[in-house]
């Protein structure tokens, strides 16, 4: 048993003893524990009775997460994509919006009475059902019909189902879904709700939920004792692809369910059991997707291993700045709002921004210094080799051709120099990078010493790309583009090859591949393009490149912004809420989404 009490806020004082095992929070009227404050959402969260002393707090994609607090814990539970969870013993408090609870866990002092009777009183085949023709029980089924449809979630369709035929059934006092898995042949309780204080006698074992799924039989079961009579149904939902699980409806002790009830429960989940096959579809393809996504994360990693996790820290920043515009009260971001669909979307965007560099060189993807290392070597043989041939002229016969052998050691040293990354080539050393590209041997007239192709990777200014390897990098993204507008995306996540394709535009014109700008950028590649430079400044997956600190990064960004190359208001809000998130470890922990806690 937990006891639930406000001890700041709007409800303060409110407080309530729950004896079911699941305990859902939240403002909408069907909650277990409704809470009127405006910051809490409808559906906040959900406790769960695990053990006699035991229970877990469960924070259900709330839109401004759930601070929990124990003698040894102190966690922020946050996330849009995947319910966050910790598990709890003895007392903790909870802040959620403006809110305090404090929830206790109460030792079950009710003591079991004299074995009780169960008699199955009453079957109805799912097929044999007879029509109806109650105009209220019409419209009722109607109502739950239209309301399902909106629903896109498990917990939602559950919430709203269960809250509808409570208010129906006055006398309905506790719910309970049992999943179904084929696999194993059992049942697990996904979904619990009851009125404030009734306690539920377990009374239907397994094999009760198994004969009424296999048989798609509804079925009214009475337990008697000597002090009291308990009813209870239980109700198949399935499909004709799926056994889906039962549900279980119990009744007050005063008022005992009807051959009526056990009809309309038939009936109820009959047009219920669709909705619920939909999540579960959801569900799956989510983590199809999901699998799928993960693993062509690892061919991409295993390319380049020195850049491993950069799609998942640019996926979890992506989120954390979708998540802060959803709840940012400022004029720019005023209407617009990320559904679970919209934060899907934009993660598997994110993850897969640099798909298309699976394709590209090896040697340009690694890259390290102006010049490959089998480039390197080359033009390093090449020196000897002239140092050799000229070592046997004579100044006299070459004149100003001639190069003593003090000259090639220092060609030698400024072309190990000057080929780092981190080093830019003074006025003296282009002269001698010219120089070289000058230098003939008679033997092979046509071959200069030094190349015009290696001789513009040394003069490289910024990095270690010369212009051509730099065009071929910046075709990833059409390829990115073009590997994924061949998956059949689901209606929901279509815009997934767009938002990749436009990661690298700029809004002043300047970005690539087309070099589009304003609002012919996406926000969600906006938001990835920040995420993106932001990642490549702080990341240090290049030992060559300057890892920058998040002052420094915020700073770059703030240019990028000023020279109208990024979306200032985004900017802000990254710098103002979002690297916050990522300098708290304990922040960062809790909410980053369970899908990429894997591989982060």
């Amino acid at each position: 048993m937990i006891q639930l009490q406000v001890i700041y806020g709007k409800d303060a004082g409110k407080c309530v003893r729950f004896q079911q095992s699941v305990v859902h929070i939240g403002t909408d009227p069907g909650n277990d524990f409704q809470l009127t404050d405006p910051e809490i959402s409808e559906y906040h969260g959900q406790f769960t009775n695990t053990h006699e002393s035991s229970y877990s707090y469960c924070d259900m994609l709330s839109a401004k997460g759930t601070r929990v607090r124990s003698a040894n814990i102190d966690v922020l539970l946050f996330s849009h994509q995947l319910p966050q969870s910790v598990a709890l013993t003895g007392e903790c408090t909870l802040s959620l919006g403006q809110s305090v609870l404090q929830c206790t866990s109460i030792p079950n002092l009710l003591q079991d009475g004299p074995a009780a009777q169960v008699q199955r009183t009453e079957t109805l085949l799912l097929h044999a059902l007879p029509q109806t023709t109650d105009p209220q029980q019409l419209a009722f089924l109607l109502d739950i019909s239209t309301a399902l449809t909106t629903k896109t979630t498990y917990e939602a369709v559950m919430t709203h189902l269960s809250q509808m035929l409570m208010l129906h059934i006055p006398y309905l006092a506790h719910l309970s879904f049992w999943k179904f898995d084929p696999c194993q042949d059992s049942f697990s309780r996904s979904y619990e709700r009851n009125r404030a204080d009734f306690i539920c006698p377990n009374i239907l074992k397994p094999d009760d939920f198994r004969r009424a799924i296999h048989s798609r039989s509804a079925e009214l079961h009475v337990a008697q004792s000597s002090k009291a009579s308990h009813w209870t149904i239980v109700a198949p939902f399935v499909t004709s692809q799926r056994e889906l699980g039962v549900l279980t409806a119990d009744a007050d002790e005063a008022h005992p369910f009807t051959p009526a009830d056990l009809e309309l429960f038939t009936r109820v989940a009959c047009v219920s059991a669709y909705a619920i096959e939909r999540t579960f579809v959801n569900a799956d393809l989510s983590a199809v997707f999901d699998g799928f996504i993960r693993s062509l994360i690892t061919v991409m990693d295993a390319r380049d291993p020195a850049s491993s996790g950069h799609s998942m820290r640019v996926a979890k920043y992506a989120l954390f700045t979708a998540q802060a515009i959803h709840a940012s009260q400022h004029p720019a971001f005023k209407n617009i709002i990320f559904s679970n669909n919209h934060l899907d979307e934009l993660r598997f965007a994110a993850l897969l921004h640099d798909i298309g560099k699976v394709v590209l060189r090896r040697e340009i993807l690694l890259k390290d210094a102006k010049l490959t290392k089998s480039d390197l070597n080359h033009l390093l043989e090449r020196l000897e080799l002239f140092a050799a041939w000229f070592q046997t002229q004579s100044p006299e016969k070459l004149g100003d051709a001639y190069r003593p052998q003090s000259q090639f050691e220092h060609y030698r040293e400024v072309v190990t120099r000057v080929q780092l990354a981190q080093e830019k080539a003074t006025p003296e050393d282009i002269a001698i990078i010219d120089e070289m590209a000058r230098t003939f041997i008679s033997p092979c007239p046509n071959i200069p010493l030094l190349t015009q192709q290696e001789r513009e990777s040394l003069l490289i200014t910024k990095g270690t790309l010369s212009n051509e390897e730099r065009r071929e990098i910046q075709k990833h993204a059409l390829i990115s583009w073009q590997y994924l507008t061949q998956i059949a995306w689901p209606p929901r996540w279509a815009n997934v090859p767009l938002y990749v394709l436009q990661h690298h535009e700029k809004l002043n014109g300047t970005g690539y591949p087309y070099g589009i700008s304003g609002d012919q950028i996406c926000l969600q590649s906006r938001i990835i393009t920040i995420c993106d430079i932001f990642d490549a400044l702080t990341g240090g997956d290049r030992s060559y490149k300057l890892r920058h600190s998040f002052g420094e990064a915020a700073m770059i960004l703030r240019k990028e912004a000023a020279d109208g190359a990024l979306d200032i208001n985004i900017v802000e809000l990254f710098i103002e809420q979002v690297i916050p998130q990522i300098t708290n470890p304990e922040l960062t922990a809790s909410s980053v989404p369970a899908a990429l806690i894997h591989a982060d």
